[in-house]
């Protein structure tokens, strides 16, 4: 498998629905794209809103161990290491994303970064720097499959 065979061209045009990010969940987090789609069953959780509990994203992109940040004109949003409380740097950085589209989308150098740019000039960087083979960066979701970049770019797939 090969960065060429990941569709992630499908990504541009796509709105960002949703973030979610938080207390609890450390520098991960989940974009969710396209057209809501309905759950098999619904999140048990409690503390999440009905609609993260009854719809996922047609896209998703979920970052695990990658280092990332969210840049706009003004300069560097926030980061994997800003504050992941309530109302913090994190969690409200990200949500600047949402009911933005993405414009470019991209994967970069050997280690396969990813770039997403979004229609406000927000762009969201992802560098991949896990080193433990069993570590994963982050995963992009189609309604094709799944393709997950771990350590060092090792790229696999599955549908």
């Amino acid at each position: 498998m090969t960065v060429q065979d990941i569709p992630l061209s499908d990504f541009v045009g796509k709105e960002c629905w949703r973030t979610l990010a938080g207390k609890g969940t450390g520098s991960m987090f989940t974009l969710d794209l396209g057209e809501k789609i309905q759950r098999l069953r619904p999140l048990p959780s409690k503390h999440l809103d009905e609609t993260i509990r009854n719809f996922e994203g047609e896209y998703s992109l979920y970052v695990t161990f990658g280092d990332w940040r969210v840049e706009g004109p003004e300069g560097v949003i926030c980061t994997s290491r800003s504050s992941n409380e309530k109302d913090g740097e994190m969690v409200t950085g990200l949500k600047r994303l949402e009911g933005e589209k993405i414009v470019e989308a991209s994967m970069t150098g050997a280690s396969r970064d990813l770039l997403l740019a979004f229609s406000s000039g927000l762009v969201l960087r992802v560098f991949v720097n896990a080193v433990d083979d069993e570590e994963d960066d982050y995963s992009l979701f189609f309604p094709q499959g799944v393709w997950t970049v771990g350590a060092k770019g090792r790229l696999r797939g599955e549908k």
